[in-house]
């Protein structure tokens, strides 16, 4: 025997046309933050990586070697990192490897942000890691040229 959830009113949830448009609303929504967030953060890496010569054109792509990642993290930090000169899948294992393991040497936490995610061009753990990335080098109380203000207050007890 088969049961039918129902919204209260006899119509099949999964056939309710205000849950398929909320839901639809949410996915375009998601999809327009990516955008953003892709965009802002690219804005932000070319910033940095404009030192070095270098510029991405598209965020999830041109990380994928780990040359890109390196560079902006020797902008970034001012320290030399090495690097693999080769093009294959492993080369760019390796370098990814080089920026994670630099990240994590400067006591930068990631979290399941493997050198495969990076490589395999995956945008939430892209953006993951430039998300942490700005938040460890940028400058304190600005981001994306927006200051911060830190308000600190004490409570009375």
């Amino acid at each position: 025997m088969e049961k039918h959830h129902t919204n209260g009113n006899g119509v099949n949830g999964a056939e309710d046309p205000s849950l398929i448009q909320y839901e639809s609303s949410l996915y375009k929504f998601k999809d327009e933050r990516d955008a953003i967030q892709k965009k802002t953060f690219t804005k932000w890496v070319n910033k940095h990586l404009k030192k070095a010569n270098k510029e991405l054109r598209d965020l999830f792509v041109d990380l994928r070697d780990g040359h890109n990642l390196i560079s902006l993290l020797e902008v970034l930090s001012g320290e030399t990192l090495p690097r693999e000169k080769g093009s294959m899948r492993f080369h760019m294992l390796q370098n990814v490897q080089i920026a994670l393991d630099f990240l994590r040497y400067r006591k930068i936490k990631l979290v399941n942000i493997r050198a495969e995610d990076i490589v395999d061009g995956n945008p939430k753990l892209i953006l993951g890691l430039i998300w942490t990335i700005i938040l460890h080098f940028q400058n304190p109380g600005c981001i994306s040229g927006v200051n911060v203000t830190v308000v600190s207050t004490t409570l009375a007890a």
